[in-house]
């Protein structure tokens, strides 16, 4: 028997699903003791098709297809933050905005230095 069958056996005898629930069997449910032997077949990947009339083809690998295939990464023009809370230290605006260029910069994105507004002044 192989180790998870062992291994859910055990729990089995041991959780007392061996025994007939009297609330099941109202409705005719019963579980076996035993395992069901079931026959069955490993189904190939489906492919996936995009781009123009589904031209270009990705196949499944360790089980997802390669996301950045279907996204066209836009480069960023202007952008600024915006800190509408006094407690919000310049500090934490810069930490947050390298984290945010950093990320963008590994998807591929081209983004400019920023701007800061705070208490309605541009800095």
């Amino acid at each position: 028997m192989p180790n998870k069958q062992c291994h859910f056996s055990v729990f089995y005898r041991k959780s007392g699903l061996a025994q007939q629930n009297p609330y099941a069997a109202e409705f005719g449910i019963s579980i076996a003791n035993n395992f069901q032997d079931i026959q069955g077949r490993i189904l190939n990947a489906p492919e996936l098709g995009y781009g123009p009339k589904q031209s270009t083809i990705t196949q499944v690998q360790n089980g997802v297809w390669n996301a950045s295939a279907f996204v066209t990464v836009p480069d960023l023009k202007r952008w600024a933050i915006l800190v509408v809370d006094d407690r919000i230290s310049d500090n934490d605006v810069a930490k947050f905005s390298m984290a945010l260029q950093r990320t963008a910069t590994e998807l591929g994105m081209k983004i400019p230095p920023h701007s800061v507004i705070k208490d309605g002044r541009q800095r």
